[in-house]
């Protein structure tokens, strides 16, 4: 039997106290509503989703769903660590705030509409190629994600450069964390630049 409305008696003809995505706790003899897995809340006010990529101005819910389909992690939270328009245009501070991160998101605005990044399983701290531990390309503007298939080549570390992928490299940014290429393919099998970024390096970054 459940308390249905969650004020201490299992039959009677209340309300339910609990919100909507919340359930009735029973804690030695008191009673309380919690929101449900996914949810944040007073249980009996509201419970509303809690984001799962929290500060970001560029995925909306459909997006964010599919990222973390890719990843694996369908309730994957994600915590920002830089943003272009807020943080400034400098490698430099993105290393200096993200380094500390593992399995690491990147998301790219470029000036061409495409929305895209990469996925790094290792952190980007230090200098020189990464293995990876996953790592794969994608693009949400086509609905497509690339693996690493040549794996002592997945990301590619350096403070003089923004999160750069592949050993060709797939994906570079620059240290100004505005231009840099696609030479996707190299690395990531499957890619090109055209599926990847919109064309080789006639883009520019306008958020990340």
């Amino acid at each position: 039997a459940t308390d249905a409305d969650c004020d201490g008696f299992l039959i009677d003809s209340g309300t339910d106290d609990c919100a909507s995505n919340a359930t009735c706790t029973e804690n030695t003899g008191s009673y309380s509503c919690e929101c449900d897995s996914g949810y944040q809340g007073t249980g009996t006010i509201s419970c509303t989703p809690i984001p799962l990529f929290s500060g970001s101005v560029l995925l909306n819910t459909s997006q964010q769903e599919q990222i973390n389909t890719w990843v694996g992690s369908p309730g994957q939270v994600w915590t920002l660590c830089y943003r272009r328009s807020s943080h400034g245009t400098s490698s430099s501070t993105f290393h200096s705030l993200c380094n500390s991160y593992s399995n690491t998101l990147s998301v790219a605005q470029l000036n061409n509409g495409n929305v895209m990044g990469g996925y790094a399983g290792q952190n980007w701290a230090g200098s020189g190629y990464e293995s990876g531990s996953g790592n794969f390309l994608y693009s949400l503007t086509n609905n497509q994600r690339w693996n690493c298939s040549s794996t002592p080549h997945c990301q590619y570390n350096h403070s003089g450069h923004g999160p750069t992928f592949g050993g060709g490299h797939d994906w570079y940014v620059q240290s100004d964390m505005t231009s840099g290429y696609c030479n996707a393919g190299h690395s990531y099998s499957g890619a090109n630049s055209s599926s990847l970024c919109g064309s080789y390096s006639s883009w520019s970054i306008t958020e990340m």
